[in-house]
């Protein structure tokens, strides 16, 4: 653990050095599940405490922002393995998303990978509208870096790469 100075609050928070969990000798994958029908309440405010609602508007204004076929829809919770979460928008397992990046890029990915793009944007955004409530703000940083590992292993890495650059 080590100490870092937040300039805005004067204050010191303690982050964890191993807030990312793939490493080259991380040998286990990172699993998801879906949250039960009868956790869905919970889910939010377990992952994302007083910001939840914050989260939950983000997300949808990010899939209307990068997602111009997005018109609504139901969005799946899972959780994952290493603590992260996911907010999946659900579609039909073969169909594809048009995600078009802010930074040039866009490509057709996937619901899961379009998801995984929108989620990392909505944490950086919501962590930096955080950052003068130095726990919630690690909160989210830590759940962005768990998501991202989980992106890492996922078979569109290089575009989800690619859209959040």
């Amino acid at each position: 653990m080590f100490f870092v100075e937040e300039q805005y609050l004067n204050t010191q928070i303690q982050i964890d050095q191993s807030i990312s969990t793939h490493t080259a000798n991380h040998h286990q994958p990172i699993t998801r599940i879906e949250c039960l029908e009868s956790e869905r309440l919970d889910f939010l405010p377990h992952y994302f405490g007083d910001a939840c609602v914050a989260f939950e508007n983000r997300l949808y204004a990010f899939a209307q922002f990068l997602l111009p076929e997005y018109t609504g829809g139901y969005w799946s919770f899972h959780h994952l393995s290493n603590k992260g979460c996911l907010s999946a928008l659900e579609r039909d397992e073969d169909s594809t998303l048009l995600l078009v990046s802010p930074n040039g890029f866009n490509a057709r990915m996937d619901a899961v990978a379009a998801s995984i793009v929108v989620n990392l944007m909505t944490m950086s955004d919501l962590s930096f509208a955080l950052q003068h409530q130095p726990s919630l703000c690690a909160q989210v940083s830590r759940l962005f870096h768990a998501l991202r590992d989980y992106a890492l292993e996922h078979p569109k890495v290089n575009d989800i790469l690619a859209a959040i650059d």
